[in-house]
């Protein structure tokens, strides 16, 4: 998205993209957003950021669940901030203990 990922508690925890957009300029901050529903155990998401086919960075995020209660929803919003030309995608996993799954790509390009 091209906007900030929004929610909150004044959302009861449901968070969304603002402005989904696919295609950005050179500078642009840009966000993604994956939720999972129903979650009952911990898990670590990841976020690979590719240009043109090759792999720039990626970023992780760990979430520890109360099994007890669950969580209704999880989010991930990673971001690449300065974002330059070329052809992209986030590639989102999540790992449950078991190894990294992917989730879903989502391509993007930069002008």
């Amino acid at each position: 998205c091209y906007g900030p990922v929004t929610g909150g508690a004044n959302t009861n925890w449901l968070y969304t993209c603002t402005w989904p957009n696919k295609v950005f300029h050179n500078g642009d901050t840009v966000y993604g957003l994956v939720r999972l529903e129903n979650v009952w155990v911990n898990h670590t998401f990841r976020a690979e950021f590719w240009r043109d086919g090759v792999k720039q960075w990626h970023a992780d995020q760990y979430n520890q669940v109360d099994k007890q209660w669950g969580w209704q929803y999880s989010h991930f919003w990673p971001r690449a901030t300065g974002i330059w030309p070329g052809t992209w995608e986030i590639r989102i996993y999540v790992d449950v203990g078991k190894g990294f799954i992917l989730l879903d790509t989502l391509p993007f390009t930069v002008l």
